[in-house]
């Protein structure tokens, strides 16, 4: 389930684009790869509660989202399709 907490992240699997979405503002997003390595980053520069990202340029497999928040830090899992 990705709803897990206080992140959503829809959809998921995913194969085009990605959003994020969150209860409470969301400073930055970032996407890690199998290989541990970064491949997406965003950081807000106003507040929003959601933000999207293009994946469809990554290779299937499972990614980690990790979502900056102003409560915390959430790591979601993410199926590239």
């Amino acid at each position: 389930d990705a709803s897990c907490g206080e992140v959503l992240i829809v959809p998921n699997p995913a194969s085009e684009g990605v959003c994020v979405v969150g209860k409470d503002p969301i400073y930055g997003v970032e996407i890690i790869g199998p290989e541990g390595k970064q491949v997406f980053e965003r950081v807000f520069d106003e507040t929003v509660t959601q933000g999207c990202a293009t994946v469809s340029g990554l290779a299937a497999g499972v990614y980690i989202v990790r979502v900056a928040t102003e409560v915390g830090v959430y790591s979601r899992q993410l199926v590239k399709q």
